[in-house]
């Protein structure tokens, strides 16, 4: 599923605090990815949990006026939201703590028509959470585990050492085995746990569900980091999944994303 053809303009947004609407522009389209949450290094470490995802059609704007709007950074749990906290916002997750894994993102306190929950951060030595998409809820981690799928679809959650699918039903990291390090997740799965000690949780993917008029750069939800067990949990992938935990170094949460659509 790619979001941005058929004659759209597609601008991503992953830093600032405004946006300045083109000549002629008077209604946007607007998806909003919250932040994922850190994984914890607090024995036993928890994962972070997975951003929201939040869709409003039709937001009016003022050609040549400027937008605010607020991109979350991983970990900090601020929501992503344009225009105001009251017209579209995703909420972001929250960090791993010692024996639990930190919530994902709600769908209940985010704003716009079509709103979806991130995954959970697994508990000890867990997985982070993935993100929220325009196809559905993220995936949870799990204890010992891999990181979970971005985005609904067939997306599934961690599965003991190996991360879970993404939404398009692959992508998830191989497990490390007794020493060896999680495999990357592709695809929006989640990154593979590591061995128990020693190695490093495999990292987040990314599903590819959008991609920018200028440039064709690629955009979407991001797995979980898997489970670092003795060592580095594996970074949530971007935008918005959660960090895997593990005692030398949680992994960091994915930052958060606006993705603006509009003809001209």
């Amino acid at each position: 599923m790619l979001l941005g053809g058929g004659g759209k303009k597609v601008v991503a947004l992953t830093s600032g605090t405004s946006w300045t609407v083109p000549s002629g522009v008077t209604k946007v389209d607007v998806h909003c990815y919250g932040a994922g949450g850190n994984g914890s290094n607090a024995s036993p470490p928890g994962g972070g949990g997975g951003g929201a995802y939040a869709f409003k059609a039709g937001v009016s704007v003022t050609p040549g006026g400027s937008v605010s709007c607020q991109i979350g950074a991983g970990g900090s749990g601020n929501a992503t939201w344009f225009s105001s906290t009251g017209t579209v916002l995703a909420m972001a997750a929250g960090n791993g703590l010692s024996g639990s894994g930190g919530a994902g993102g709600s769908s209940a306190a985010s704003v716009g028509d079509i709103k979806y929950a991130g995954g959970a951060g697994g508990g000890a030595y867990g997985g982070g959470g993935g993100a929220a998409g325009p196809l559905g809820t993220g995936k949870a981690g799990a204890n010992y585990s891999g990181g979970g799928g971005a985005g609904g679809g067939l997306s599934t959650a961690a599965g003991g050492d190996s991360g879970g699918n993404g939404p398009y039903g692959t992508g998830g990291g191989a497990g490390g085995g007794l020493s060896g390090n999680g495999g990357n997740g592709t695809d929006g799965g989640g990154g593979g746990a590591s061995g128990i000690s020693g190695s490093k949780g495999g990292d987040g993917g990314m599903a590819i569900m959008h991609f920018n008029s200028s440039g064709g750069t690629i955009y979407g939800p991001g797995g979980g980091g898997g489970g670092g067990g003795g060592a580095s949990g594996g970074a949530g992938g971007l935008y918005g999944g959660g960090g895997g935990g593990g005692t030398a170094g949680g992994g960091a949460g994915g930052a958060g994303l606006i993705i603006l659509e509009y003809y001209l």
